[in-house]
């Protein structure tokens, strides 16, 4: 057994409503086993046992259940999940289709595969990531420490559950206060191995213990989920020793005891209540309280008694660097710096839940932990996301609990609707693709796609509507989109692609106590969220970017992080508008130029409001590109760049890498010749007045931040995802 003695004592100012796992502070002791298997996992499973599906083309296809788990947000979709290799004979281990089926695919834990005759195939399969799933469940192969093992996110069937792990033969001892009248929620369960088909539990039992007085026992076998509840309030309002204890059966293998968030509360018949409505996708203008939409009733109703900021922005054109800005109030490259609005309220006591349909708000983009219960599915409908958000809500209507639910109907492909007789091309679902053409080939055809955006825009408001039922009056509310669309304003359908106006200006609607009812003009923008929930339920919140709307401070407003196209920064303050993109930078007066039409000349002022928004100095820097303003780096040929005194700095866009053959040095002269080539490079030159010299590429001065170079390679189920949505070009 492992021991370790932790600390002692409640904090100061412990909320009434205590959850266990988000405290490690309250934890005295910890035992875990050793281990949780005795045996080593092999390096591949073999697999019997196929059942034919079906026939085509001479082609049959196989089906078998996975001896390990697999994962994937994605609805209705087969995949072959990134690093999974399928050999074996009387098939091909390939990932094409044949005759319109692939060679082999995952679904719902079940292996597909396609032959060329009749005869039942075997294979192997490896998967290092089930491999390193089920290390991680074992503390002599995982290498967090025993608290961050003990206290963590876990995926627990279909959804990612925080809480505390506690494998048997384990102990967790808490010193912790018991509220007035207290009462305890867990849920425990035993989880499925990573690998089930090498190991299986033969049950387990928890008990829970206070002071040493044994309050109850309860028994698990394999596959269990028990909702566990006690009334602690004989020890209300005192300091007590409150122990968990998990013993194994005969064996210990596999015995992983989960316990979902365990709470200690006092019941009540008016919870606190939060909800985060994120409508993917949605324009400004398709609300009805922001322009003459009439695709919002729910949500023009709710803006009756809510503060209306007319002026919020996102702070850049697509899903993943907005989201991350508005759950965590910092700018997007700073939002790994610290946790998110999940975690804060976590900290007072709420329950939290995340319920979400785009990729980029999944485990596969490091958006599933520190949640209560994160429950994605791409693709999934907003009402079967109400559905879940109400079971939720009928499940702890006696606790705080805060929902934050993803809407994602907006956002292409649009299903067919009844808005009229369709154009060639429109009957279905329409994809990004399939309009862009459309319009091409006739601009009229821009009202019928715009009636279909605006025929999911309302499905998005009837769930808006359900859900605000849900969460009752006194619910503190906050409804916001990350980015808009354009559709067609500047010849072109989606979201991603530069700065514009349609893109960045977002609805943000919040109802919370003490703000004013009515609208703001004043300049808002995602990062604000968080500190705004977190004055509204008197919390303290520390290192965010944004500032609370209870004040309404005018200030700039930054924007960046394009996905399409050249990169660009730009700042808002009051009707000035200033963007640089590519090897240009313009401003726009809104006021008299709403559309961006009559671009103007910059300023030094807007460079520094850029600056004083982002909290980093802009800087004159070298932006290196193709050959000609619209080529790319990317697959080009030999690229170098000669410049005198020196770089100080180098990077590129986020999301994309870059390699140099060695550098030259000649003198305060620095040669670099690119290898990998991203779209566009930035250089920091060590003398602000430096000259350069360009071989294969064009170079000029532009204004920029200096921005850290991020990456991340996308496997191929990921851009699968992303390609289906447009975010891949």
């Amino acid at each position: 057994m492992l021991w370790v003695a932790l600390g002692c004592g409640p904090s100061p100012g412990q909320p009434a409503s205590v959850l266990l796992a988000r405290h490690p502070e309250l934890l005295v002791e910890l035992e875990l086993p050793v281990s949780t298997r005795a045996e080593v996992l092999p390096g591949g499973l073999d697999i019997d046992g196929f059942t034919r599906v079906r026939e085509q083309d001479g082609r049959v296809e196989w089906v078998v259940d996975l001896p390990f788990r697999s994962t994937s947000y994605w609805r209705g979709t087969r995949t072959q999940p990134p690093g999974m290799r399928v050999t074996g004979r009387k098939f091909r281990a390939r990932s094409d289709d044949v005759g319109g089926l692939k060679t082999w695919s995952v679904h719902d834990d079940r292996l597909y595969i396609v032959t060329a005759s009749d005869d039942p195939p075997s294979a192997r399969a490896v998967w290092p990531q089930a491999w390193a799933d089920e290390r991680g469940l074992s503390p002599a192969t995982d290498d967090r420490s025993d608290v961050d093992f003990a206290l963590r996110t876990m995926p627990t069937g279909s959804v990612r559950e925080h809480g505390l792990y506690l494998p048997a033969p384990g102990r967790a001892v808490f010193q912790v206060q018991v509220p007035q009248d207290g009462h305890l929620w867990t849920r425990v369960r035993l989880l499925t191995p990573a690998v089930p088909g090498v190991v299986e539990s033969d049950g387990a039992s928890v008990q829970l213990r206070v002071d040493d007085e044994l309050v109850e026992t309860w028994s698990l076998v394999r596959g269990d989920s028990r909702r566990v509840e006690a009334d602690l309030s004989d020890w209300g309002g005192q300091s007590v020793r409150l122990e968990w204890v998990t013993d194994p059966g005969l064996e210990h293998e596999a015995d992983h005891v989960f316990l979902t968030e365990p709470i200690l509360y006092t019941p009540s018949e008016t919870p606190r209540r939060v909800g985060i409505v994120f409508v993917d996708t949605l324009r400004r203008d398709a609300v009805g309280v922001y322009g003459d939409s009439q695709a919002t009733p729910a949500m023009d109703a709710f803006a009756r008694e809510a503060r209306v900021f007319d002026q919020a922005r996102a702070p850049a054109p697509w899903t993943l660097p907005s989201a991350r800005a508005a759950l965590t109030g910092r700018h997007p490259h700073r939002w790994d710096e610290g946790g998110h609005v999940g975690e804060l309220l976590a900290e007072d006591g709420f329950l939290t839940a995340s319920i979400v349909a785009n990729s980029y708000l999944t485990e596969n983009f490091d958006a599933g932990d520190g949640w209560t219960v994160h429950d994605g599915l791409v693709g999934r409908e907003a009402s079967a996301s109400v559905k879940r958000a109400r079971d939720l809500l009928e499940r702890h209507e006696d606790r705080d609990l805060a929902v934050m639910l993803h809407i994602m109907e907006p956002h292409l492909p649009y299903p067919p609707a009844d808005v009229g007789p369709a154009p060639d091309g429109l009957e279905g679902l329409i994809a990004p693709a399939a309009a862009q053409a459309a319009y091409d080939a006739d601009p009229a055809n821009a009202a019928y796609i715009r009636a279909r955006y605006l025929a999911e825009v309302e499905r998005a408001d009837q769930a808006f509507a359900e859900l605000l039922e849900l969460l009752g009056p006194g619910a503190i509310v906050v409804v916001f989109s990350d980015h808009g669309e354009e559709l067609f304003e500047h010849g072109r359908i989606g979201h991603g692609r530069g700065l514009v106006e349609e893109l960045v200006r977002v609805p943000l609607l919040i109802r919370a106590p003490g703000l004013p009812v009515g609208r703001s003009e004043v300049g808002a923008t995602l990062q604000d969220i968080v500190p705004t929930l977190a004055q509204a339920l008197e919390l303290k919140v520390e290192d965010v970017d944004g500032a609370s709307l209870y004040d309404e401070i005018a200030r700039p407003i930054a924007l960046g992080t394009p996905l399409f196209g050249d990169a660009a920064v730009g700042v808002v303050f009051a009707d000035r508008k200033w963007v640089a993109s590519g090897a240009t930078d313009a401003a726009w007066f809104l006021t008299d130029d709403p559309n961006e039409d009559q671009p103007g000349p910059s300023a030094t002022r807007d460079r520094d409001r850029l600056a004083e928004a982002l909290g980093m100095p802009v800087h004159r820097v070298i932006r290196l590109a193709g050959p000609g303003e619209t080529a790319r780096l990317l697959g080009g040929g030999p690229v170098s760049i000669t410049v005198q005194g020196g770089i100080e700095a180098i990077w590129t866009r986020p999301g994309e890498t870059f390699e140099f053959v060695e550098p030259k040095a000649v003198g305060d002269t620095v040669t670099l010749h690119l290898k990998k080539h991203p779209r566009e490079l930035f250089l920091l030159p060590n003398d602000p007045k430096a000259t350069w010299t360009v071989e294969g590429g064009t170079a000029s001065w532009v204004w920029r931040p200096v921005e850290g170079a991020t990456s991340r390679e996308l496997d191929d189920t990921i851009r699968q995802e992303l390609e289906a949505l447009g975010y891949v070009e």
